[in-house]
């Protein structure tokens, strides 16, 4: 990975390549905490826990991409950024793709079977936290004493996971939106140390000419 001296344009944007990957960092280190507190909430051991383990190992590996790309910005390297350009565009996709489940897949087809399979202890902080009794109805599978007959579960707990889903997905859509900026970012930065390594060379090149035919010339004068 050489290192390159950079130019005053490329030193501006490398500070904004560097501030991009500390703002996508953070927002990555926001949505696994969220994600990882939703997985060990109550009704979060009764949904489908495929996009929020996946928002977990997704934000783990674009947390070690950030600090490539930051580190690759500061030290100005084109290998860490091209590194970084390639993982981020996997990331892009995958995040695309739980973005898209997050807002559209059905978390709560099993919700009935996760009910009957957990503990009482889940189930009556569940109905104390929704103020509701049992599942399908009031006297299905509820955990006495229930001290809100009115409602069942199902409609108050459906609605929370589909809240919580779709916070989730908007946490990670912002994150998407941060991917494409970097992507593009890193892109140009990683064309522009190019550019300024050729122009480096070109211009050491045409230095090391000037010294052969200064070093000619001095040769021919000491001849005569």
């Amino acid at each position: 990975m050489a290192l390159l001296k950079p130019s005053s344009d490329l030193k501006a944007l490398i500070r904004k390549v560097m501030l991009l990957n500390v703002v996508l960092a953070l927002l990555v280190a926001i949505t696994v905490v969220i994600a990882a507190i939703m997985l060990s909430s109550d009704i979060g051991r009764l949904q489908s826990k495929g996009v929020p383990t996946a928002a977990i190992v997704v934000g783990m590996v674009l947390f070690f991409v950030a600090a490539i790309g930051f580190e690759g910005a500061r030290y100005n390297s084109r290998g860490a950024s091209l590194m970084c350009f390639v993982l981020l565009l996997f990331a892009v996709i995958a995040t695309t793709t739980f973005v898209v489940m997050a807002f559209t897949a059905d978390f709560t087809k099993d919700t009935s079977a996760r009910w009957g399979d957990s503990s009482t202890s889940i189930r009556a902080n569940v109905q104390d936290d929704l103020e509701c009794c049992g599942f399908a109805d009031t006297q299905d599978r509820p955990v006495y004493p229930c001290a809100y007959k009115a409602e069942s579960c199902k409609r108050p707990l459906t609605s929370s996971i589909n809240t919580r889903m779709h916070t989730l997905g908007a946490l990670m859509a912002a994150t998407l939106l941060l991917e494409i900026v970097g992507l593009g970012m890193t892109a140009f930065l990683w064309f522009s140390q190019v550019g300024e390594a050729i122009r480096a060379e070109m211009s050491d090149r045409k230095h090391d000419e000037r010294a052969v035919l200064v070093g000619a010339e001095e040769d021919g004068d000491t001849r005569f």
